[in-house]
């Protein structure tokens, strides 16, 4: 809901869905990680070569690690319910 603050041209994919036409004219990426899952190659590709500003929440960002490698990631001591 932050996100449609700013603009209202926003698309959702799932990481099925993924494409890289997905990214033509797009200036930046939000990933969210809703559940642990073994991301898609071609998100995996796409995700780490996009050159545009990527925003990323939640599970599985240690896969996007091209991007993400600043991060030290944590055991989750605390489930999400």
């Amino acid at each position: 809901m932050l996100i449609g603050r700013f603009t209202d041209e926003i698309e959702f994919r799932s990481t099925l869905q993924f494409t890289k036409d997905n990214l033509n004219d797009v200036s930046h990426l939000f990933y969210y990680g809703y559940e642990k899952e073994i991301l898609p190659k071609n998100t995996l590709h796409y995700a780490s070569n996009f050159s545009g500003v990527m925003v990323g929440i939640g599970y599985n960002l240690d896969q996007l690690e091209n991007r993400f490698s600043f991060l030290e990631i944590i055991p989750n001591e605390f489930p999400m319910k």
